[in-house]
């Protein structure tokens, strides 16, 4: 029985052409899967490699055969590296080098000192797959990514390829040399048939092995959204239950802020009603006398201040109050804040209104859109701050203005001012100047006031220079001049 080894050899062609192709089709959804790049290349270098074969018909043969062998080698040994990549075996560098390289050194030597002698070629050829489909079988004994029955036929196949090899290659050592491309007898059409049935079977066990690590790692991934989905389902149970506590928490906090601005409401009117009854019964009081009841008096407004402005703010910060936006006239507003305070402090004041002989406008009342009680509580802290900083004597300034579509509202003074390094911190909650001594303040105002005309559109501005005086420049919407109509009374006193 004879077999053409062209025939063969245009068999294993095709098969490996076909499974090049697909290589390089898994190679380009796969890239970053490790050990697919060398699979691809060994299957592309072998389909070369047996391509070159018929051609030394052609080309030189010394040429041809030396670079197909050196191809085909090097795509086995690819192969195996590029094998336990995949399953985090030891790659066997070193072993597939030293192959190729042998290959490479030993193929052109033959072929020019023995060119006729085909025994000894088979002889090569077989011991260098043997060694490396050998090698491959026993490195995917401890291959842990792999399905077991699918690593042991991967083992068994490779283990049985490379036996027949090194058995094809102890044959070809003892048989007679030959000098004739012809298979003759049963053990070398057997092995050319095992050859063909051990590339198809292994191309099949490796996109079956790729397909497995892809199924096992979906698998996975499924696995994980799962529990990310389970996880996230608590979560929103317990962020609903969260929301649930806030709501019933601030419910809590506006019954408390509500309760709060009642209950310290009533007692500091009751004290300032009595010190004004005191006032109005004792007319020729002792001076000690009158002084002590306008202290009183001093002090029940500065609480309730605080009071008003520390309600204001809590309650635009919980949620609970977003301010009214109303035409609110700033000039009464003003000089009703200015009757609140005692005679002596009262003086200091100086208002600064625009000239109405130079701007015709400007005889029209000011009045800007806000929250009137909110703009009541932020002028009198404003105001207090400037007279409790600044010499006994000294004069506060303030000013009102238009500026484009805002009001301008400035109130100055020539007090002990800021240090440059603490103005950026002014503002911040309960933070006070260095130099503002034994002053009484909590820090509590600006910080109260830069909120509150934020919340009402507005912009709040600080200037301060130590020892020379501080500037607070407040702007608002402008209201129109259709919009006072709907000012009923003073808002001043509608806010008190």
């Amino acid at each position: 029985m004879k077999v053409d080894l062209l025939t063969l050899n245009f068999l294993l062609l095709i098969q490996l052409g076909i499974q090049a192709v697909g290589w390089v089709a898994l190679h380009n959804g796969l890239r970053t899967r490790p050990g697919i790049r060398n699979i691809m290349l060994g299957s592309v270098a072998a389909a070369l490699g047996t391509t070159l074969h018929p051609m030394r018909a052609f080309l030189p043969p010394v040429l041809v055969i030396s670079c197909a062998n050196l191809l085909i080698m090097a795509g086995y040994a690819l192969v195996m590296v590029g094998l336990a990549q995949f399953t985090g075996r030891p790659p066997l560098r070193w072993l597939a080098w030293l192959m190729v390289l042998f290959t490479a050194a030993v193929w052109p030597a033959m072929l020019l000192l023995a060119p006729d002698d085909v025994s000894l070629r088979i002889l090569v050829f077989s011991f260098i797959v043997g060694v490396l489909a050998t090698a491959t079988g026993l490195n995917m004994i401890g291959a842990k990514g792999a399905p077991p029955l699918l690593r042991w036929f991967l083992v068994g196949l490779n283990l049985a390829h490379g036996l027949s090899s090194l058995l094809r290659a102890a044959e070809a050592a003892i048989a007679p040399p030959r000098d004739f491309y012809l298979a003759e007898d049963a053990a070398q059409i057997m092995w050319f048939l095992g050859t063909i049935l051990y590339v198809g079977l292994h191309f099949i066990a490796l996109v079956a092995l790729v397909g497995s690590r892809l199924l096992a790692e979906l698998t996975e991934r499924n696995r994980a959204l799962a529990e990310e989905v389970e996880a996230r389902r608590r979560l929103q149970e317990k962020l609903s239950t969260a929301l649930d506590q806030e709501s019933a928490m601030r419910r809590d906090q506006r019954l408390f802020i509500d309760m709060v601005g009642h209950d310290f409401r009533t007692p500091v009117a009751v004290i300032d009603r009595a010190a004004e009854m005191l006032e109005t019964l004792l007319p020729g009081a002792p001076l000690a006398i009158a002084q002590r009841l306008a202290a009183i008096r001093a002090a029940g407004r500065r609480l309730r201040r605080l009071l008003e402005t520390f309600l204001a703010t809590e309650q635009l910060e919980a949620g609970l109050k977003a301010g009214r936006r109303e035409p609110v006239l700033l000039l009464p507003l003003l000089q009703d804040l200015q009757a609140e305070l005692p005679a002596g402090e009262a003086a200091r004041l100086r208002f600064e209104l625009p000239d109405a002989a130079a701007q015709p406008i400007a005889a029209q009342p000011i009045a800007a859109l806000g929250d009137a009680e909110w703009l009541g509580a932020i002028c009198a802290n404003l105001i207090d701050n400037a007279l409790k900083y600044s010499a006994p004597d000294g004069v506060v300034l303030l000013r009102l203005e238009r500026e484009a579509a805002s009001a301008l509202l400035c109130v100055m003074d020539h007090g002990i001012g800021i240090p440059p390094a603490e103005l950026a911190q002014i503002g911040s909650r309960f933070f006070r100047a260095s130099n503002a001594g034994m002053a009484k303040g909590t820090g509590f105002g600006l910080y109260a006031a830069r909120r509150l005309i934020e919340a009402q559109q507005g912009n709040f501005r600080l200037f301060s220079e130590a020892g020379v005086g501080t500037r607070v420049e407040l702007r608002l919407p402008l209201a129109h001049s259709d919009q006072l109509l709907q000012i009923p009374t003073n808002p001043a006193t509608a806010s008190k």
